[in-house]
């Protein structure tokens, strides 16, 4: 569910992003649109509903008991698998652990568990990439291939719940119908996450840059030596100090209106007329349009192919999720399993 969670979280976030972020206001009023470049959606209702959801779910979370009526008959039928020092620490003391006194010399073992040790800091280097790919996923795929970012947060969704979902089923019904010791299961880890660095060099593949006028585009007769001031826009005073790129007919991106040289919102542009004259856009009210708040389309073609590799890295990054906790927990005492899983996870979210 850690990994449904998010991903489920994504497509409903996407959805919400295109919701305009102050509730009551038009946005059609403002000339806003989901693919506008200024658009901001209502990033804020997500949190009001996980709150609101959180606090129900705890509820019949305090429910449950200290311990599960099964547990002590489950702990003793399971096979030690725990590092061969362990067998002869105080660590096989039923009591051990129990008393803070105990910290030290529990901690000790730990970082002396050279198994223990390699299964933190592989699920640590995971952390690293799968922190990274869910802050910035999304950003990069609506950056390289020009998509819309509530369509990017669904499409990132959509690729990680079938991908971290089966990862993590068939990682364990690996462990499980083929019964594994732990040796056999850190072989498969191994295996499995030198195949995942090999799906990671699709980060190489990459798209062309937009069309930006002064940046890496140049207007057609243009004189000027300055990057946004042009010969099209140069008696219209521009400030740079505005931010607001237009995406024009001609398919390149302008600073601002005023640098496309518009004489009205989004038509007249000189810059614009200049460059591209096959110009059929009107709007309702028979004005032309030259130039709309949108991002420029990129033409990019990679985007199937990045997110189905993508999708395969999620799938053989989550592969070993499940087996790599049975792992950790077969090799460390069963008073220190507690214990250890905080260690670990301590060392990840670090």
């Amino acid at each position: 569910m850690a990994i449904v969670g998010p991903a489920l979280g994504y497509l409903l976030g996407g959805q919400l992003l295109k919701i305009y972020v102050d509730y009551g206001i038009d946005a059609k009023e403002l000339g806003l649109s989901p693919s506008s470049t200024v658009w901001v959606g209502a990033w804020w209702v997500g949190f009001v509903f996980s709150a609101v959801i959180g606090f129900l779910v705890a509820i019949p979370m305090l429910a449950f008991p200290k311990t599960l009526p099964s547990t002590a008959k489950v702990k003793a039928g399971k096979v030690s698998e725990m590092h061969q020092k362990l067998e002869e620490s105080e660590a096989t003391r039923v009591s051990f652990g129990s008393s803070l006194s105990d910290l030290p010399a529990s901690l000790s073992l730990l970082i002396t568990n050279p198994t223990f040790v390699f299964l933190s800091l592989a699920g640590a280097s995971e952390g690293i990439l799968l922190a990274g790919l869910a802050t910035f996923l999304p950003k990069l795929i609506e950056s390289q291939f020009s998509y819309q970012a509530s369509f990017a947060a669904f499409i990132v969704g959509t690729v990680t719940i079938p991908g971290a979902g089966g990862g993590n089923l068939l990682g364990g019904y690996l462990v499980k119908k083929f019964k594994m010791k732990c040796a056999s299961i850190i072989r498969m880890c191994i295996l499995f996450s030198l195949i995942c660095l090999g799906f990671a060099f699709i980060f190489i593949l990459h798209c062309p840059d937009a069309n930006f006028a002064g940046i890496n585009t140049k207007i057609v007769n243009d004189t000027s030596v300055s990057k946004f001031q042009l010969d099209c826009n140069a008696d219209c005073l521009c400030s740079d100090h505005n931010y607001d790129p237009v995406c024009g007919v001609d398919n390149i991106i302008y600073y601002s209106p005023c640098f496309a040289g518009c004489q009205k919102s989004y038509g007249s542009c000189s810059c614009i007329e200049q460059n591209f004259s096959n110009i059929t856009a009107t709007s309702s009210s028979g004005d032309i349009i030259e130039a709309t708040r949108e991002k420029c389309n990129n033409n990019c073609s990679h985007g199937p192919l990045f997110l189905a590799v993508i999708f395969l890295c999620m799938l053989f990054t989550f592969l070993v999720s499940m087996p790599s906790l049975s792992a950790t927990l077969r090799c460390v005492a069963e008073t220190q399993k507690s214990f250890g899983l905080g260690i670990q996870w301590m060392t990840v979210r670090l």
